[in-house]
C-alpha cells in the first residue's frame, strides 16, 4: 500500500484527491471540482474563454479540459500523476510493504510559481526524460 506525501497546507478533502489520483488500481471516479480544488491549493488554476484551464504547478504548465461527465478519465489522471510528481507530490512505499521499490523521501510543498501570460505559454517546455540532457 503506498501514501503520499501529505503538506499541512492541504485539507483533509485535497488529500484524499490526492491519494485517489495515486491509488493503483486507479480509480474511476475521481470528480473534476475535487481535482480543480487541489490543483488550486497547490499551484495555480486559470479558466480561459474556450472553456480550457490552465494549471501551472512545479514550473510546468498545462492545459486542461473539463471532462463531459463529472469524473476524470484515465489520460487526465496519467497527466496529474506526471506533474504532482514533478512538483514534489509523490506516492511513496509504507514501510510495512513488502514491495521492492525503494522508499521515497518526503517532499517539501511547491513554491507557489508566478503566474505566465498566455503569450509565454507557448514557451513552457517540458523537462527532459530520464537520461537526456536537457
Amino acid at each position: 500500500m503506498s501514501s503520499i506525501s501529505q503538506p499541512e497546507h492541504l485539507n483533509n478533502h485535497h488529500r484524499e484527491t490526492l491519494q485517489q489520483l495515486f491509488e493503483h488500481p486507479t480509480s474511476h471516479n475521481i470528480e473534476w471540482h475535487a481535482v480543480i480544488s487541489l490543483l488550486e491549493a497547490v499551484g495555480t488554476v486559470e479558466e480561459l474563454h474556450d472553456g480550457k484551464f490552465l494549471v501551472q504547478l512545479g514550473g510546468e504548465a498545462e492545459f486542461l479540459r473539463r471532462p463531459e461527465n463529472k469524473d476524470i478519465d484515465m489520460q487526465q489522471v496519467v497527466d496529474l500523476r506526471r506533474m504532482l510528481t514533478g512538483a514534489g507530490y509523490a506516492a511513496r512505499q509504507r514501510a510495512s510493504d513488502n514491495s521492492h521499490a525503494q522508499r521515497m523521501p518526503r517532499l517539501r510543498p511547491p513554491a507557489m510559481i508566478a503566474r505566465l501570460s498566455i503569450a509565454n505559454v507557448a514557451r513552457v517546455t517540458r523537462p527532459p526524460l530520464c537520461g537526456q540532457k536537457p
